[in-house]
């Protein structure tokens, strides 16, 4: 009955050392302690942070641990030794020797489990607390470009308008497919780097744009397939096939993509890309 009562005792003990393990860092874990003391077993840790109280407090709790076991083993060998015709004492002897065994046992059992179960467990990491930013979108100036001049139906920029690659563009009533030969160029160029786009607006425009861009040819909007990520590596296309940053402007505001940019007449949900003024006649 002893034992059973040491034992339990002695479980107890753990389990509210190993609460106060795990409560520690979650409770500190946004600020930051800096601590001047001297304990045992703490000469080579650093205390600067509450992780290094923490790991300092683990070893001093095992040297305790061993000294305590230790003393308790020790004193139980000496009663029972001592006791001789006594088997009460005898018996008290023994518990106190199974308890300080059990006792060391639990506790480098629970290092044990938390080590093979995850090992990351045992290591003492406060998490990284960051600013969260949230990409929204934001209203700038279009694109600098002259004013387009006088233009015939089936003119673009630089001649007659050329008509893009059915693959990326269908023409029906609500897009049109033309394009200076400039644009088909850089079009056709992008589609061997990043094929996974579709163009929605063309020449001539259905929609009203403030870019004049659009009215002779020189500029497009496109919609990547995969929404957001897909953004980055068309913009890289783009570039390796000589369009500069101003040149591809990220227009998905609605989806909330990150460094995305709206206009006036801007509907959201594609990249509008334009020649570099003076090529091929834009």
């Amino acid at each position: 009955m002893q034992l059973f009562k040491k034992t339990n005792q002695s479980l107890s003990c753990l389990f509210l050392v190993l609460v106060l393990v795990i409560l520690a860092p979650a409770a500190i874990a946004y600020g930051d302690v800096s601590i001047n003391g001297s304990i045992p077993g703490m000469q080579n840790v650093s205390t600067s942070g509450p992780c290094g109280w923490i790991v300092g407090f683990y070893n001093f709790a095992l040297i305790a641990a061993g000294l305590l076991a230790f003393g308790s083993i020790v004193y139980g060998g000496l009663r029972y030794a001592t006791s001789q015709g006594n088997p009460q004492a005898q018996s008290d002897g023994r518990s106190w020797i199974w308890s300080a065994l059990i006792g060391t046992l639990l506790l480098a059992g629970a290092y044990v489990i938390l080590y093979t179960v995850n090992p990351s467990l045992v290591t003492c990491q406060l998490p990284n607390v960051s600013k969260v930013g949230v990409a929204v979108g934001t209203t700038a100036a279009p694109p600098s470009t002259p004013a387009p001049s006088a233009l015939a139906p089936g003119q673009c920029a630089g001649g007659p308008c050329q008509t893009l690659p059915s693959q990326w563009c269908q023409d029906s009533a609500k897009t049109h497919c033309g394009a200076s030969a400039a644009m088909v160029a850089v079009v056709s160029c992008i589609a061997q780097h990043d094929p996974n786009f579709r163009v929605t607006e063309a020449m001539p425009p259905t929609d009203p744009h403030l870019d004049p861009a659009h009215n002779d040819g020189c500029a497009i909007d496109v919609s990547v397939g995969s929404g957001c990520s897909g953004i980055q590596p068309f913009e890289n296309a783009a570039q390796a096939c000589g369009e500069g940053p101003n040149n591809v402007l990220n227009e998905y505001a609605d989806a909330k993509c990150p460094g995305a940019k709206s206009f006036a007449t801007t509907k959201g949900n594609n990249i509008h890309l334009d020649i570099p003024h003076g090529t091929g006649g834009c």
